[in-house]
């Protein structure tokens, strides 16, 4: 999507040959993009707190930059958002506006125990909110597939019927939120407020236009490829790590909760 848009665009401001590769790799097939000369350098994606992509490649000294971050960053070079404080800032948000039950819809339980960093830091940032705020935990794990999500929020609605909000760290599955709160009978926002974690772009086209965090993939594609770029150029760069802060774009998916 956006990310490889500004990844290739960047490179190509530079002179560089964007290839994007989507076969599943092991180490003999990454290493070997490198020896055959496919490639000067990598930037790695879908970012595990222990990835064996970092891992080997930081232990031959081979450039990469990360979309993401993992456990262990030191002396590498990458842009991420932060979760954790964009889960923060939505649930500040809601309450701020009067809720208390504030429902989180993230990524699958087995994705989380892989170790996927959007879904460990997702999970945790709803935990410190709940701490900060003193709300009752309320969430659901989900594989990021529409029709799952779908059936994932009418789990919630059944077994949290007193919902009045809910922050979703889906992405575009969003959709799959809004239509299951549709089949309930509840109306967004006036029933239930929503704040998904989505590109700014794909919001506005939502019908209400959604209050979100803004996901912002072309902006980090870009740095990702700025950052590779440059310690191509200048080896002995020092890294340099962007940990982007949340920005809460307000639009028509919140309201106070409903008072009767």
């Amino acid at each position: 999507g956006d990310v490889y848009k500004r990844q290739a665009s960047a490179a190509a401001e530079a002179s560089y040959m964007f290839n994007l590769v989507t076969i599943p790799m092991d180490e003999n097939s990454l290493i070997g993009l490198y020896r055959s000369a496919q490639v000067d350098g990598t930037i790695l994606m879908e970012i595990h707190l222990q990835d064996w992509r970092v891992d080997l490649l930081r232990q031959r000294n081979l450039p990469f930059t990360m979309v993401g971050h993992c456990a262990d960053n030191s002396g590498l070079s990458y842009v991420d958002l932060d979760f954790e404080r964009s889960v923060l800032a939505a649930a500040d948000h809601l309450v701020d506006l009067g809720h208390r039950n504030i429902g989180f819809l993230t990524h699958s339980a087995v994705v989380r125990l892989h170790q996927y960093g959007p879904a460990v830091r997702s999970l945790r940032g709803y935990e410190m909110a709940c701490e900060k705020h003193g709300l009752t935990p309320r969430f659901a794990e989900s594989d990021v597939d529409t029709d799952k999500i779908h059936q994932s929020t009418l789990d919630m609605v059944a077994t949290w019927p007193e919902l009045t909000a809910i922050i979703t760290s889906t992405g575009a599955s969003v959709v799959g939120v809004l239509r299951a709160l549709g089949e309930c009978g509840r109306r967004v926002p006036d029933d239930v407020s929503v704040i998904p974690f989505i590109s700014d772009k794909f919001s506005q086209l939502i019908t209400p236009p959604l209050t979100a965090i803004d996901l912002p993939a072309y902006s980090m594609g870009h740095q990702a490829a700025r950052m590779l770029i440059e310690r191509l150029q200048n080896p002995e760069l020092e890294a340099e790590q962007i940990l982007m802060p949340p920005n809460l774009i307000e639009r028509g998916s919140t309201a106070p909760p409903p008072t009767d």
